[in-house]
């Protein structure tokens, strides 16, 4: 759902938009299972009566245009993160589920990267990031996802600087193995971002950068990098949806 149809339901039109928005986000995204996961975490974030942060209004909802619960808060800076880290989580389920080990290794061309190793390299990201800032040791080595993986490069390898031939190394023999290694990083993370604190948020964790790098910064940007993989893995998850099926050679 876009985002400007998601402000339709807190926007104080009635009961007649939200039933208009929702409907219309069925129609549009029923053929495409991406944007309509998308669509239903939107709603259901709606339902579940978290506001919109302006003035603490709650937001409006349902057929029967019923009200959020009396006394619903703003979200806190752990729960906005943890919202975010959850959508990166279903769309890198959305991209690989159903994928062969082809498919997941197509490159539109020889310069472009693969399903495999976009969700590879966004998820190694977030894994070296969060454990470098929680001060432990990362799921890839400690979790054994390492020699599951088997992949080519020395260990401490996150996807950062890797050419075309780096890229194409990245194989999978089931994307089970990347949504597996995606979630064990994905509840650490939520772990961890669940018991920050404000303040906890504050502390600089990066002094090599001007101004010097938060807590709260680097989960940011974790959150960007992984979208905008998420988001070019999905391009190609379409791309392949839309490629003419093999054909057989006619009988004789």
């Amino acid at each position: 759902m876009d985002l400007d149809d998601v402000g339709a339901f807190g926007g104080g039109h009635g009961v007649e938009r939200a039933r208009e928005v929702r409907v219309r986000s069925r129609i549009r995204y029923r053929n495409d299972p991406i944007r309509s996961a998308t669509s239903r975490r939107w709603r259901r974030w709606a339902v579940e009566g978290l506001t919109t942060g302006q003035n603490d209004h709650v937001v409006r909802v349902g057929p029967a245009s019923r009200w959020a619960a009396e006394g619903a808060t703003c979200m806190g800076s752990a729960e906005i993160l943890i919202d975010a880290f959850n959508r990166i989580r279903g769309l890198v389920h959305a991209v690989v589920e159903g994928l062969t080990p082809d498919q997941l290794a197509f490159r539109v061309d020889g310069q472009a990267n693969s399903i495999a190793w976009l969700v590879w390299h966004l998820t190694r990201i977030q894994d070296d990031h969060v454990a470098d800032a929680a001060d432990t040791e990362q799921v890839w080595t400690a979790g054994g996802w390492a020699k599951r993986f088997a992949l080519p490069f020395d260990r401490s390898a996150t996807g950062y600087g890797h050419g075309p031939d780096d890229v194409a190394a990245v194989r999978v023999l089931s994307g089970d193995l990347l949504t597996g290694y995606h979630d064990v990083v994905h509840d650490r993370t939520i772990e961890y971002v669940g018991q920050l604190t404000d303040r906890d948020l504050a502390r600089i964790v990066d002094e090599s950068w001007s101004p010097p790098v938060s807590l709260a910064v680097r989960l940011v940007s974790v959150i960007s990098d992984d979208l905008q993989h998420a988001g070019q893995a999905a391009f190609i998850h379409g791309v392949l949806q839309r490629r003419p099926a093999p054909t057989r050679p006619a009988a004789r």
